[in-house]
């Protein structure tokens, strides 16, 4: 072959013809086919199909409404969140608690408790919707709050018309309820999906219709109803952001321009866009989240995202710190007051506080975070954030509670568990669930399984990883072991603050009340609590000194020459007998029926009727003969019917039960369940 007829075809080795360039036709048809394929999208999907199965509900609609979209600047924007979150097992303890809070009180417009709605309702049952959902594997739970929600009069118009969308989009109906808040700046809306399809298999919703699909519908209504930003609007917004301590829009923008190029730069077309984008980046640098790398262009530091969250949260705290100071007209300043949240500051040390709650609440942009503001001892005003998942008793105002700060262990890294999950998904291409679990480890038991599972969850559910999979499997990845270390730090230190509720009367209650209280074990303490001469330290102070002289007056406590008091060697029996035989004359006169008091070793054989609470002591309420008996109350009585009881002078013997529950309606104290 001579030079003049050798022709270079530049090609992967081995490639021997051309191919025929594709028609507009099969580029079309091509793209769609990666959208989840051709269909008419005003019909729903098909239920059994290999993609259903492997994305999710919803991936191609996810895919063609973002493909090639450019958010232009005078879109309306929506804040949307969903997630899912696991029902059986003791998920179905947290769903309740969910429905509780959407419906908590002071969110409604006119401050009082929130309601829920669904498709068809204006009033909703949160019961009958948890009692459909008991059965269920999963739930979905989504927040939807436009930037411009105060424009609208009533956002349940806009909230059907985005579920009658998702149910067109996903292909099926859904049960879902829903609560608007109006307690926040920015008003939003709390949905539940249950996850089950109308035909009662399970539902899966793909990941991308979640994080994008459901916002770009969202956001595709609210500018039908309002219309495009106004230049006025924009350019207040703009000018706003710029100097903002927290994550904004401008900073998303970078954030998607350094991830394709690692560098941005603060040109723009618009000329006073760039003036924007110019004054947020020095504002980045002057935090220390920015770097000017040269000729126009800048690299954002790693931490950006954290950072921002950081600052933004901590100036919401400022915000409720402030408030409550106001509303307590305590002369405090707000960087005097003590911020113990563990996301905010991991370091603080070990110590316990004892204080009096003035203002409990949940933060809006977490489902499962609250916080209390306390009047503590040391006459500091100390804001502790806290997880709302766990707690036995609702904090409310004037409660007592004592705050226990442990240092974290964080040295323990991953768990045995972990290493076990890495190592089975890694011979299973990636994938964990059960099956594989017991294929991998034929002798392990169902609770062993289980608890590897449970850990995953946890871990899905703080983190966002590892990624679920269709049928309750994860997908691990080569990172997973990094995932869990991280994941169990944050546990640890979360893990360092509990609260304990001291007791749920107040102090002016206890210094009187015939019963133990949390101020008799205080003075029965060797070592006395630091108390401060301000505030919730005096009148701690103050009530402690009133409860020994209650004491005293009642033959408890003894005074002596010298001035000292000396407190009874059964001081707590005493006081225990004396709130037993106040209760029982209480309950005698409500309920009409004579009252005996069980000895010790007496066999009883009755029926439960409910558990009275007073203070410190809880009673069980036993039915005899058209007698009533009272018994301390033991876990494992609550919703019990016959019952053999063999009450002890410590703890009660329950030889058998069966489910049932009544509510005698007593008043005041008398709390029956």
């Amino acid at each position: 072959m001579d030079k003049e007829t050798f022709e270079p075809r530049p090609g992967r080795p081995g490639k021997t013809q051309d191919k025929l360039p594709k028609s507009f036709r099969s580029l079309v048809i091509q793209s769609s086919a990666r959208a989840g394929g051709i269909r008419d999208f005003d019909k729903p999907q098909p239920t059994s199909s290999k993609s259903l199965a492997k994305k999710g509900r919803g991936q191609g609609i996810a895919t063609t409404l973002t493909f090639g979209k450019v958010r232009q600047v005078f879109d309306r924007r929506v804040v949307t969140r969903m997630k899912y979150c696991p029902v059986s097992g003791k998920g179905l303890k947290a769903a309740h608690g969910h429905i509780g809070y959407i419906k908590r009180d002071g969110v409604a417009r006119d401050g009082s408790s929130g309601h829920l709605y669904s498709a068809e309702l204006d009033l909703a049952s949160g019961q009958e919707f948890i009692e459909r959902s008991k059965h269920d594997i999963r739930q979905f739970r989504l927040m939807i709050a436009p930037e411009d929600s105060d424009l609208f009069d009533d956002l349940k118009p806009l909230i059907r018309k985005l579920m009658a969308q998702m149910e067109t989009d996903l292909g099926t109906q859904l049960d879902w309820v829903a609560s608007d808040h109006f307690n926040t700046g920015h008003f939003h809306t709390h949905i539940v999906i249950r996850g089950v399809e109308d035909t009662g298999d399970e539902l899966y919703i793909a990941k991308d219709y979640m994080s994008q699909g459901v916002r770009a519908r969202a956001e595709d209504l609210v500018m039908r109803d309002l219309g495009p930003k106004s230049v006025f609007d924009i350019t207040e917004r703009a000018r706003a952001e710029y100097r903002a301590l927290g994550l904004t829009s401008l900073d998303r923008e970078f954030l998607d321009e350094a991830s394709e190029s690692g560098h941005i730069r603060a040109y723009h077309p618009e000329l006073a866009k760039q003036a924007l984008r110019a004054a947020r980046l020095q504002k980045l640098r002057s935090l220390g989240l920015a770097e000017d790398a040269g000729r126009g262009q800048w690299s954002l530091s790693s931490e950006l995202t954290s950072t921002l969250t950081t600052l933004s949260k901590r100036r919401d705290v400022h915000s409720i710190l402030q408030a409550a100071l106001e509303h307590h007209d305590l002369p405090v300043a707000v960087r005097d007051c003590p911020i113990l949240d563990p996301s905010l500051s991991p370091g603080f040390g070990t110590k316990t506080l004892c204080g009096k709650v003035l203002e409990y609440g949940f933060c809006e942009d977490s489902y499962g975070e609250a916080y209390l503001v306390i009047d503590a001892s040391d006459g500091r005003v100390h804001y502790v954030g806290l997880k709302k998942e766990g707690l036995e008793l609702t904090p409310k105002p004037d409660l007592l509670v004592e705050i226990s700060f442990a240092p974290p262990d964080i040295s323990a890294g991953v768990s045995s568990l972990d290493v076990t999950i890495f190592g089975i998904a890694k011979s299973n291409d990636g994938r964990y669930d059960a099956k594989s679990h017991l294929a991998f480890c034929p002798g392990e038991s169902e609770d062993c399984v289980n608890r590897h599972l449970e850990r995953l969850f946890d871990m899905h559910k703080t983190m966002g990883k590892p990624d679920l999979l269709p049928h309750s499997g994860f997908h691990i990845g080569e990172t997973f072991l990094d995932i869990a270390s991280t994941y169990e730090s944050k546990v640890a230190i979360e893990a360092g603050l509990t609260l304990k509720v001291c007791s749920p009367l107040t102090l002016e209650t206890q210094v009187h009340h015939a019963g133990i209280t949390w101020l008799d074990r205080q003075l029965l303490i060797a070592d006395t609590l630091e108390l401060s001469g301000s505030r919730f330290g005096r009148a701690l102070g103050e009530a402690l000194a009133q409860r020994l002289e209650w004491q005293v007056e009642r033959g408890l406590a003894e005074r002596l020459l010298d001035g000292r008091t000396l407190i009874g060697p059964r001081l707590l029996t005493h006081l225990k007998n004396m709130e037993y035989m106040d209760v029982a004359s209480t309950l005698e006169k409500e309920v009409g029926l004579p009252l005996n008091i069980a000895q010790p070793g007496e066999r009883l054989e009755g029926r439960q009727l409910g558990r009275i609470k007073v203070a410190e002591e809880t009673f069980s309420v036993i039915e005899r003969a058209h007698s009533l008996y009272l018994v301390p109350w033991q876990e494992g009585m609550l919703n019990t019917r016959d019952l053999e009881i063999s009450p002890g002078p410590n703890r009660s013997h329950i030889e058998r039960s069966r489910s049932r529950e009544l509510d005698l309606g007593l008043s005041y104290d008398l709390d029956f369940d």
